[in-house]
């Protein structure tokens, strides 16, 4: 009978110890970490195509999709735009999708040049504001945004209204927020397929990444 009571005491203090040393390692910080049952899917994040978001090149039914998160201020996000133009006119199958990922403390005036990409969008001019905000990245300003409105023949009072206001500026957060849960810390990150890269990009590199992502699906 000592035995007994003796074996069901060592079960109890092992289980104690087991299920102290299992609520401990659930806890990081302040809070409490889930795992998931094995088979339980993750929520995972992934760049979206939203009714708002520019798409160039195939628009219907690419085989590499490129989102480009980026900014009209950064030198480095030029270069990169550059190769991604390199890149559509040479390869038919794929589609770049921009984002808007702002940086006002570094490039204040990086949140207004995406807002007045938008408004020339409301107008049927999105691409062709978007390449020349890159082309006079250096003035970029209320003045610069005017000029390049009329050289584009857009309609005046409606394209200065819209940049006035800010109309358009909630697509704008949006683009960062998503960037912000993607866990990107700067301009310009692409993700090609779901391979990412963040910074300078030289147009040979992305056509590597391209065909790793071709590559890819015919491996499948």
């Amino acid at each position: 009978m000592k035995n007994f009571w003796r074996v069901f005491y060592l079960i109890c203090a092992v289980s104690t110890m087991v299920l102290i040393f299992l609520v401990v390692s659930l806890f990081k910080g302040d809070q409490i970490t889930f795992t998931p049952s094995a088979g339980e899917p993750l929520d995972e994040i992934t760049p979206s195509i939203q009714s708002y978001s520019p798409i160039r090149g195939n628009s219907t039914n690419p085989t590499v999709i490129i989102f480009s998160y980026s900014n009209y201020l950064c030198p480095a996000c030029k270069g990169v735009d550059s190769a991604l133009t390199e890149i559509i006119a040479k390869q038919p199958e794929v589609a770049v999708i921009w984002k808007d990922f702002p940086n006002s403390s570094l490039y204040p005036e990086s949140v207004n040049a995406a807002v007045t990409a938008r408004c020339a969008g409301d107008q049927k001019k999105y691409w062709e504001f978007h390449d020349r905000l890159f082309d006079n990245q250096p003035t970029l300003g209320r003045e610069t945004y005017i000029e390049i409105a009329k050289a584009l023949e857009l309609n005046e009072k409606k394209f200065t209204k819209c940049l006035d206001s800010q109309a358009n500026i909630s697509f704008v957060n949006a683009d960062y927020t998503e960037g912000t849960k993607l866990s990107i810390i700067s301009a310009p990150t692409i993700f090609v397929n779901g391979l990412t890269h963040t910074g300078a990009l030289r147009p040979q590199e992305l056509e590597l990444m391209v065909k790793q992502a071709l590559d890819a699906l015919t491996a499948k």
